[in-house]
């Protein structure tokens, strides 16, 4: 009985949106937000379009359901059930691609990382965290790598975190498999420094939004492994680097450069 209060309730809260009628390719984004990929920036970014301002992310992360209606339409961060059923204009949220059902009426994309800057990136988010927001969800959930040096951090991290580009795509970290998802799933893959060059105009020209994009946010922490820390990392990140190379040959880029 419970369940089917939940779905019933789910179905009235979260309605399938669609933003017009009619023949267009597209109804709604979503971003495929892998950690540490540069992902924010974009997201705020596009949240301004929809006629946001400074403060809706924030209001967003705080909201009972995490969706908001804004004057382009609504969007939704971190609601597997509201992205699920479609219930957005733009949606974004760190859930794996594989734990997703996303219709051909999305479009879906994603930013993809040379895999040991990614982790190194991720070391140094925990360390400004640890400085600066101590209370934040990521050091309850992580406490048994977020802290102690970097050693410990690569002694104690999940597969799922170290190589999460990798388990976005498969949950059992099959390169084949999370290229075929990649290749059928993601409309659009893009470097993560580089949103302006395609994605962003696309996005102007397919849903008539006005993107004003910025790169917000970077570490404070400069932690530099050392030649033995970075040669350890690559060896644990073996998986994802052979991932990253077929897409980097698929799509024509260099994340390395």
């Amino acid at each position: 009985m419970k369940k089917y209060i939940k779905r019933s309730v789910s179905s009235f809260l979260f309605r399938k949106e669609n933003r017009a009628s009619g023949n267009v390719s597209f109804q709604r984004i979503y971003h495929n937000h892998i950690r540490k990929c540069g992902g924010t920036s974009i997201n705020k970014a596009l949240i301004s379009s929809l006629g946001g301002n400074d403060e809706t992310y924030e209001k967003l992360a705080k909201s009972r359901f995490h969706k908001i209606d804004l004057q382009m339409g609504s969007c939704v961060g971190w609601n597997t059930q509201a992205i699920n059923r479609g219930s957005f204009f733009y949606a974004f949220s760190h859930q794996a691609l594989h734990r997703l059902t996303l219709d051909d009426s999305t479009f879906t994309f994603c930013f993809l990382r040379d895999p040991v800057q990614r982790v190194i990136s991720h070391y140094n988010m925990l360390q400004d965290l640890i400085d600066e927001d101590p209370t934040h969800p990521a050091l309850v959930e992580e406490k048994e790598f977020a802290f102690g040096n970097f050693d410990h951090f690569l002694d104690n991290i999940t597969e799922e975190h170290l190589q999460a580009q990798l388990f976005n795509f498969s949950s059992r970290y099959n390169v084949d498999e999370a290229i075929y998802r990649l290749r059928s799933n993601i409309n659009y893959v893009c470097d993560f420094r580089e949103p302006e060059n395609e994605l962003l105009p696309f996005l102007s020209s397919e849903f008539g939004l006005n993107v004003d994009y910025h790169h917000l946010r970077s570490s404070k922490a400069k932690f530099k492994p050392s030649s033995d820390q970075y040669a350890r990392l690559e060896r644990m990140v073996s998986g994802e680097t052979e991932f990253i190379k077929k897409a980097e040959r698929y799509h024509g880029f260099n994340f390395n450069t």
